[in-house]
């Protein structure tokens, strides 16, 4: 390797000297302009790493086959080529007295927010052009690059685009205990090697950037949902609806011709759940990756800064105590201070210290029988799905439906969580009400198991509850709890 130690220490030299002259240097002035070598050469340095840092993402994140294979590859070709220019500039930061690091993380993660906010604009009405951006400077400009297809603005779309396409609904399973997404033949798409891969290409700064986009997405989806639910929610839906709640209550009876209500029900409404099917499973997918680079960040953060993460972690358990405090005696206890809120949140979602299905992402009008509305659409999208033993989750019975059984009850609990709470305790009783027909049912039919029906809602209402940590004890309120151990996942 004697040829490139000294190839290496030739331009190490050179740059020495460089650097030396320019320092040497005194501040002077060109008319009323005053010029310090030293911040002329260290943004100079800051230009040249910001062309090369975008011009390698621009390049490498291209994906064009969708194979997971190329997905991978240039993920880790892109982190050993930014690798190599970070490991270079912190061995050059002692020649040119400069924090190398320091500089590198500015401008790495002035990039990253740069190309989020420019691919955000499609979900904004007031769109922030380049030169309103906050990230986007006259001394060292970010460079723009033009887009590689018709959805995307730049790398960042097209890396998060990529992501939700290798988690498609119609290709992959979710499978909960194994935290990943499988194909047809059970090996791994998208997991925990995946989110790795992601880190090591575009680090922290980049997951963070993926789930901020992630977030427009859904926020996206969410009102496109509330947008066709108002638009179908027409006076004579409306009236069924509510005809149905009522005819239903109170719910800890069995309704005469239950059965014979939801077929009418669901048929009347099939327009809205059939629309409603893509969206929330959408929502559910991002959802689920929103937490997969939240436990990331969460690893690297108790992997790299334990100091941090326990610092973080005692904040926030006395802020929740101090709000807690405040509502249980406004008089006594004052709500937190608000500049202190904001501020902990970012330190906290940076580090993964969040759960993103407690998460409010829109504020929206009631929406008339929205919980009665889920549950039908619950009831539909059952009849889709079967219990996999082997996998421990519902599957779809046809893969062409675009239904996962993980993906879709993380989407209903995301959308029964943007409104109140008794919504999600309303879709909770019908749900409930629903096994407890079924099994009377089965029980004038004289049959001694329990029917399938009733098996599917409550293989449901154990994933509902197992994502949205439930109580078990609100639900042994609802269903009989001789129901819940009795069935089994066979």
């Amino acid at each position: 390797q004697l040829p490139e130690r000294y190839t290496l220490a030739r331009a190490t030299h050179q740059v020495s000297v460089f650097t030396r002259g320019i320092l040497n240097m005194k501040t002077t002035l060109v008319g009323i302009v005053q010029l310090d070598p030293r911040q002329l050469l260290e943004d100079g340095i800051r230009k040249e790493l910001v062309r090369r840092i975008a011009s390698a993402l621009h390049k490498q994140l291209v994906f064009e086959t969708g194979k997971l294979s190329e997905f991978e590859s240039k993920l880790k070709d892109l982190g050993d080529q930014l690798t190599g220019f970070k490991r270079s500039f912190e061995y050059i930061q002692d020649y040119i007295q400069m924090y190398g690091l320091k500089i590198w993380q500015e401008e790495f993660s002035r990039i990253i927010a740069y190309s989020v906010e420019q691919e955000c604009n499609s979900f904004l009405k007031r769109k922030v052009f380049d030169w309103q951006s906050i990230y986007q400077s006259d001394a060292i400009p970010i460079p723009q690059f033009q887009p590689l297809d018709k959805r995307s603005v730049n790398f960042m779309g097209r890396l998060v685009r990529e992501l939700l396409a290798q988690t498609d609904p119609r290709k992959t399973v979710y499978i909960e205990c194994n935290q990943g997404w499988y194909n047809q033949q059970l090996r791994e798409v998208v997991g925990i090697r995946t989110f790795d891969f992601l880190y090591r290409g575009v680090g922290v700064f980049g997951l963070c950037g993926v789930d901020r986009l992630i977030c427009f997405m859904i926020v996206r989806d969410l009102n496109l949902l509330t947008r066709t639910y108002r638009k179908q929610m027409d006076f004579a839906n409306s009236k069924y609806v509510s005809g149905l709640m009522e005819d239903l209550k109170p719910f800890s009876h069995i309704p005469r011709s239950a059965q014979k209500l939801y077929a009418q029900t669901r048929e009347k409404l099939s327009r809205l759940l059939r629309l409603m099917t893509g969206v929330v499973v959408s929502v559910g997918t991002a959802q689920l990756l929103r937490r997969q680079v939240a436990n990331q960040l969460n690893f690297l953060c108790k992997l790299d800064s334990k100091l941090l993460s326990c610092s973080l972690s005692a904040v926030n358990d006395s802020l929740i105590k101090d709000v807690r405090a405040h509502y249980q005696r406004p008089d006594s206890k004052e709500y937190p201070a608000n500049p202190l809120l904001p501020e902990v949140a970012k330190h906290l979602d940076t580090a993964g210290f969040n759960n993103p299905l407690t998460k409010i992402y829109i504020t929206s009008e009631p929406l008339h029988g929205l919980s009665c509305v889920m549950f039908l659409f619950v009831l539909e999208q059952l009849q889709k799905l079967k219990w996999n033993k082997k996998i421990s989750t519902l599957t779809a019975k046809n893969q062409r439906d675009g239904v996962d059984g993980g993906p879709l009850v993380v989407g209903v609990i995301t959308i029964l969580k943007q409104f109140h709470s008794s919504h999600t305790t309303q879709f909770l009783r019908h749900l409930a009400q629903y096994v407890n027909v079924s099994v009377s049912s089965a029980k004038a039919s004289r049959s001694g198991n329990l029917p399938t029906d009733a098996i599917s809602a409550l293989l449901f209402l154990e994933q509902f509850c197992s994502f949205s940590k439930i109580d078990r004890k609100i639900v042994d309120s609802l269903v009989p709890a001789y129901l819940l151990d009795r069935f089994t996942h066979d």
